[in-house]
């Protein structure tokens, strides 16, 4: 019994050490570090090793020496006592002779203990410390930590001999290593793996990812065309005031001083309201506004909002003159979505009959995804300018072509673009009546 008791005892304290290993490895930071800033002493002992590389390569190396001590101990004590009992349960049969007794009975106890030790000393603590590394790390931080204060010496000569290897025949120089931080494709990978097992919600997923591609964006992707920008002019009517004010979708409107290639500055709806009370012509609060070419970054157009302190700013073409505007509210709901449904159109709207009405002014890229087809218009951007291209005149209601497996629509125009379409796909049609 007493032996047995050994064999079981090394072989724990195998498990320990291989647990102790990984956990510190795989261990939650953000996790623990929060605990540690609590006042959790564990938690600040935790965070002392796996935050510092050189702390926790001493830590990995005392698991290392702890794992090899155990190790041979097993190999060297176990055998000698399973082979013997072997032996003796061997020969009391009188059937085999004894040199083919102790070489039975070697070979049986070399191939149990291997067995015993991957399973238990190897296989389960290292599932248990990938599963629950913090619960493990809490558990053996401190046995740990004592350990290593006796093996220090064997400790330090082995993690110094770590050290030179790695400096001298891979560059890597542990002194002054940072914790390893993810690129942006390992965080979408990891924030997919997440969607998949459940971990995170698909909404939260889905807007974590807008903001990944938030940073490929440029003003040109989701500013407001030119042709649907409502604008006024620098001395309006008090007709053209109502009507602004009756048909607002935004808080802000435009202000031009000849046309609309000559935006002076914006103009509040509640200053709009406040001159129809006492109406003055050529009276507008006009606020300045900052001006972006189409390929600046959205980055780049939200810190020159801030700049101007507006919500709007005015994109231009390549000649100078204004594409389109855009807003922090264009901006926020490229992120997060539609910020206020009963207000925002949708730009693609499944019909009853399996068609779609779709905005002009949609990317080719949305109805790519939405679809699930290619496009493969390099030169093209939008909906209305895929018209346009295959028309090769401005639109009238009701004319129609074929696009690959589409058959496209003009429903409604505006000035000399489509403002939207029916669209009608043959493979929709067919799993409609399947």
């Amino acid at each position: 019994m007493f032996e047995l008791t050994v064999i079981l005892f090394l072989i724990g304290c195998n498990a320990l050490f291989v647990a102790s290993e990984f956990a510190t490895v795989v261990a939650p930071k953000q996790s623990i570090e929060k605990r540690a800033l609590d006042g959790d002493k564990t938690a600040q002992q935790i965070i002392a090793v796996i935050k510092e590389p050189a702390r926790q390569d001493r830590y990995i190396a005392a698991s290392q020496v702890g794992i090899t001590i155990a190790s041979l101990a097993l190999g060297m004590y176990g055998e000698e006592v399973i082979a013997h009992w072997l032996s003796y349960q061997l020969s009391a049969t009188g059937m085999v002779e004894i040199t083919a007794v102790h070489l039975a009975a070697s070979v049986t106890a070399l191939v149990f203990l291997t067995y015993i030790h991957v399973v238990l000393g190897e296989i389960v603590p290292k599932s248990l410390a990938l599963q629950k590394s913090e619960l493990v790390m809490f558990l053996l931080i401190r046995p740990m930590l004592f350990f290593m204060s006796l093996f220090k010496p064997i400790i330090f000569v082995l993690n110094g001999l770590n050290t030179f290897l790695l400096k001298t025949f891979f560059g890597i120089d542990r002194s002054k290593s940072s914790v390893p931080a993810f690129s942006a494709d390992e965080i979408q990978l990891i924030l997919q793996e997440s969607e998949t097992e459940g971990i995170i919600s698909d909404e939260i997923g889905t807007v974590i990812q807008q903001m990944f591609d938030f940073g490929e964006l440029v003003a040109e992707d989701i500013m407001v065309p030119r042709v649907h920008v409502t604008a006024l002019p620098v001395r309006p009517t008090r007709e053209m005031v109502r009507d602004c004010i009756r048909t607002a979708t935004h808080s802000r409107f435009p202000v031009y001083a000849e046309d609309k290639d000559n935006i002076i500055g914006v103009v509040h709806i509640k200053d709009l309201a406040a001159l129809l009370e006492e109406y003055n012509e050529g009276a507008l609060t006009i606020n300045a506004v900052p001006f972006v070419p189409l390929s600046s970054p959205l980055k780049t157009v939200l810190e020159s909002m801030r700049e101007y302190r507006t919500h709007m700013a005015v994109v231009l073409d390549e000649y100078g003159g204004t594409a389109g505007i855009i807003s922090t509210d264009d901006i926020f709901e490229e992120v997060i979505g539609e910020i206020d449904e009963s207000i925002t159109r949708h730009k693609i709207e499944e019909l009853e009959n399996g068609t779609l009405r779709v905005d002009g002014t949609v990317h080719l890229y949305e109805l790519e995804e939405y679809l699930e087809i290619s496009m493969e218009e390099e030169t093209i951007e939008t909906l209305s300018g895929l018209v346009l291209d295959r028309l090769q005149r401005p639109p009238r209601v009701g004319d129609n072509f074929k696009y690959k497996n589409l058959t496209i629509a003009v429903s409604k125009v505006k000035g000399r673009g489509a403002h939207t379409c029916i669209i009608r796909t043959s493979g929709r049609q067919e799993n409609e009546k399947n």
